[in-house]
């Protein structure tokens, strides 16, 4: 018994056979190919991921992915995206086009899982970036720096600033919006409270002219991000009309060069005390030496 989704496959066998085998006679997979969906972890067994070959039987059901979404993670230098390591985290600047962490389809070619490989360590995450975004992020080299930092995110004690691209010139200063907590996106955004949505607040500090390589006249925002929320920057921006530069989600155009895959949002700027001391680190976006 078979079943088409949009991005992957479920499978039913009607007597044990191996998943190899499973790739092979239903989904024309050949060796290669199996292999590059078992490293990727791109299948499932009764909704686990499996990394290497095994028996499935009727009683079992897989899901697979025959065509996981690949990020190019070979030619990042992760050591110059390592902007300063300390004893209890790292600080990197994270490349555009690479997602944070491991996504349903594809265990391995993530910042987080990437970095384990490079530093041949463990390390956790306390925060994320959108996969086209690229800047400033923390990374945990223990679990007692992770609930502490954790800690800090929670009660709004880690300012972050960020750096855009967009059309049009938004005004300077607070802007605040009110989130569905619905997860699918586009985000919806409200000006007025509404029962059981979240607060969404950015302040807006400076606003320059930027002119591309093909003399086109665009705005460079910066400002700060007040609440952590899924696509908050992005939403908020092209809610008071000024959509990023690429971010075709949320009404903006590609321009410049920055496409849904590249977005002209960076992560430029953080900082936080905790018990070590006082910490700051700040990266300029490429876009700045276009």
């Amino acid at each position: 018994m078979k079943k088409v989704a949009a991005k992957k496959v479920y499978f039913v066998p009607k007597a044990p056979q191996k998943i190899s085998e499973v790739l092979h006679q239903n989904f024309r997979q050949d060796s290669p190919k199996q292999k590059l969906l078992f490293s990727l972890g791109a299948i499932y067994k009764n909704r686990k991921r499996v990394l290497s070959d095994e028996i499935v039987s009727p009683s079992d059901e897989l899901q697979i992915y025959l065509e996981p979404k690949r990020y190019l993670t070979d030619p990042i230098d992760w050591n110059s995206c390592i902007v300063e390591e300390k004893k209890e985290f790292i600080c990197i600047n994270k490349p555009t086009g690479i997602p944070v962490h491991s996504t349903e389809d594809n265990l391995i070619e993530n910042v987080v899982e990437q970095l384990r490989t490079h530093l041949k360590r463990e390390i956790w995450l306390t925060h994320r970036l959108d996969t086209s975004v690229s800047g400033l992020m923390i990374l945990a080299k223990t679990e007692k720096f992770q609930r502490e930092f954790n800690s800090l995110l929670g009660s709004r004690n880690v300012r972050k600033f960020y750096r855009a691209l967009v059309e049009r010139p938004p005004k300077t200063g607070l802007v605040r919006h009110y989130m569905s907590l619905e997860e699918k996106v586009p985000k919806k955004l409200s000006l007025e409270p509404q029962k059981d949505w979240i607060e969404c607040r950015l302040d807006i500090h400076e606003v320059k002219p930027w002119k591309s390589d093909e003399g086109k006249d665009f705005w460079e925002v910066y400002l700060e991000l007040q609440t952590g929320r899924t696509h908050q920057i992005r939403a908020q921006l092209s809610w008071i009309g000024s959509p990023i530069l690429g971010d075709k989600m949320y009404r903006g155009r590609n321009r410049a060069g920055f496409t849904r895959s590249h977005l002209a949002l960076h992560s430029n700027r953080i900082e936080w005390s905790d018990s070590h001391g006082k910490h700051q680190f700040e990266v300029e976006p490429a876009f700045r030496i276009i």
